[in-house]
């Protein structure tokens, strides 16, 4: 399978993911048989009536991330990332956001999954709970200046097909579609207590001065970071040559409570 980068768009996009999920069953299911112990990316548990012949049901419950849980605390976080990837307190980058009162651990990693390059990985930390609220996974661009649009669209698929296979309702489910800001919700899916992992591709055109925003035109690093900067995650560039005429930017989200945020509010009246 051949995609060229600069063609990936919506329909290049939805093409890879029908084409190529197939090059991908093999590996996600055997991760699927994987995903009821903690260093998975979620917890999955099966029922059956006794003494019944087994249903294939089964009900997928966003928790976290691998031994990070919703919840934690910043020692708990550390101590997570510290078993998960081996990484210690120097080599995390601590970023408050003024804004909104949170704080996000950060780290990077290379190949989270084989063969998909480097990625970012953000804890948040919630502002009243001081507890894990969400996890935000970045690929491409905003991590590495050489990151390739095909292998972001083939991580794109990789996870698409792995989520799809967890036992989410179909009725909280949504993907492949087309977002007012020119990004593909891959998927999206909420579990019975309203617990969100999404997963969002997006094509940043670099000569596009309202995606750079204030940075120099054509700059594809600029590009990457204005439009990542949308997605209130802290921003990490690479050094940005080689002439790219697109940023490719694909952002898993596990979301604690999607609809109540846990961040710095100004109440109605205050002022």
């Amino acid at each position: 399978m051949r995609v060229k980068p600069q063609f990936i768009g919506l329909a290049g996009l939805m093409a890879v993911m029908v084409i190529g999920a197939a090059a991908f069953v093999g590996y996600n299911s055997a991760d699927a048989q994987k995903v009821s112990d903690r260093s998975s990316a979620l917890a999955m548990t099966a029922a059956s009536g006794a003494g019944q012949q087994a249903q294939p049901a089964t009900t997928a419950s966003v928790y976290g991330f691998r031994s990070a849980e919703f919840g934690d605390d910043e020692k708990a976080i550390r101590a997570a990332i510290k078993k998960d990837f081996g990484i210690g307190k120097d080599k995390i980058l601590v970023r408050d956001n003024l804004a909104t009162g949170t704080r996000a651990l950060v780290i990077r990693t290379e190949d989270l999954l084989p063969d998909t390059g480097a990625a970012r990985i953000g804890y948040i930390i919630g502002y009243k709970s001081k507890g894990l609220t969400q996890v935000n996974i970045i690929w491409g661009t905003p991590v590495s200046a050489q990151a390739k649009g095909m292998q972001v669209a083939k991580t794109a698929v990789m996870l698409k097909s792995y989520f799809s296979k967890l036992g989410f309702d179909p009725k909280r489910q949504v993907a492949d579609r087309r977002l007012r800001n020119g990004g593909i919700l891959v998927f999206r899916a909420t579990d019975t207590k309203n617990r969100l992992v999404q997963i969002v591709y997006r094509e940043v055109d670099t000569k596009d001065r309202a995606a750079a925003s204030d940075a120099k035109q054509g700059d594809p690093v600029s590009a990457a970071k204005a439009a990542e900067d949308e997605t209130d995650e802290p921003a990490t560039i690479g050094d940005g040559k080689g002439g790219m005429k697109k940023a490719y930017i694909l952002r898993l989200s596990y979301v604690l409570d999607p609809q109540r945020p846990d961040v710095m509010r100004i109440e109605k009246g205050a002022f």
